[in-house]
């Protein structure tokens, strides 16, 4: 899965400094549009199995999966091929350039590697309707080795879900989520690295994005332990008959959050330059976002989606807007 330009804004939430200026090509302090960004590719094969066990609603996880990652600067002389002068895209060095520069990311991970996964864990689940429940509890409890020459370390993943009936047309759905890393010590590329029960979509990155905190940049949110959470009404407005099928159109106001609960230890104090464009002391605290969905599904099963949510702090981004398919959680 290639990905030119992924999100890269450092580590500790608010404790990097996102200047948004600097991606801003009409700013007097424009660096360029790719100062946060750096090129992924990866390769995946994942394998889970689940299987139901002796108590009622649970079901036993295991997976395994392998990931090779290739990480780069972004490739600037491919992006500005066929643009006039003034379109294309400075030579500058971007954060990820700087992080390796200053020591913060290494040698070893900077540019990749191979990685074997071993997940473990039990899930708990007694929603009425897999895709669009109105009760019911699913949640999950999710235990990561991943294994690596250099970077051998184990990730706890705690999620709960959970939907309330209101009217027959009305529900209401929150979900709570902690990760935390256990033991060993991650690449700085798969610190943002999400671990569920299940592969909720091709691209898991951290929170931050379509999947985890909607209207936050996807990324902004890394650290040693995370904990996010979101809340939202779902309200089924409008059946119809499209096709020869049963339809519904639904709306679902939102309000999501998230929070680094135990920063990554950085050495700074030795950069010569001036940090605090980069850097803020004890800065973290709740990222927290807003916004609204619609959904048109098709018998109860088929479900598109559209939701744009908008963030509190200008830290965060402006908006977000994605287009995908089911409900969140």
């Amino acid at each position: 899965m290639p990905d030119q330009a992924l999100d890269f804004f450092g580590f500790n939430g608010y404790d990097a400094v996102f200047q948004p200026d600097w991606i801003d090509e009409y700013a007097a302090s424009y660096q360029s549009r790719m100062f946060y960004k750096h090129e992924r590719n990866l390769l995946r094969f994942k394998i889970d199995m689940q299987h139901s066990t002796p108590i009622p609603h649970t079901r036993w996880v295991v997976g395994y999966a392998f990931k090779q990652f290739t990480v780069n600067e972004v490739n600037i002389n491919q992006l500005n091929k066929g643009k006039e002068p003034h379109e294309q895209l400075p030579a500058i060095d971007g954060l990820y350039a700087k992080y390796i520069d200053w020591g913060i990311i290494s040698a070893t991970e900077a540019k990749g590697g191979i990685h074997h996964d071993i997940t473990t864990g039990l899930v708990y689940d007694t929603r009425n309707n897999e895709p669009c429940p109105t009760q019911g509890i699913w949640s999950e409890i999710v235990l990561l080795n991943s294994f690596h020459p250099e970077f051998t370390y184990g990730k706890l993943a705690l999620t709960h879900r959970q939907y309330f009936p209101i009217t027959s047309q009305l529900s209401s759905a929150i979900r709570i989520g902690y990760q935390q890393h256990i033991y060993g010590k991650s690449p700085f590329y798969l610190y943002p690295y999400m671990v569920y029960s299940y592969l909720p979509s091709p691209e898991i990155d951290g929170i931050g994005g379509s999947k985890t905190v909607r209207g936050i940049l996807r990324n902004r949110i890394v650290g040693n332990g995370v904990a996010f959470g979101n809340a939202e009404l779902r309200y089924k407005f409008w059946h119809f008959q499209l096709f020869k099928q049963q339809w519904y159109a639904a709306l679902n106001p939102f309000v999501d959050a998230g929070m680094v609960v135990d920063k990554i230890p950085l050495q700074i104090t030795h950069i010569t330059e001036d940090i605090t464009p980069y850097f803020a002391s004890n800065a973290e605290k709740i990222h927290l976002s807003y916004g609204c969905g619609i959904r048109a599904a098709m018998n109860e099963n088929f479900v598109l989606a559209t939701d744009i949510g908008f963030p509190l702090s200008k830290q965060d981004g402006t908006m977000g807007l994605y287009i995908g398919i089911n409900w969140l959680f």
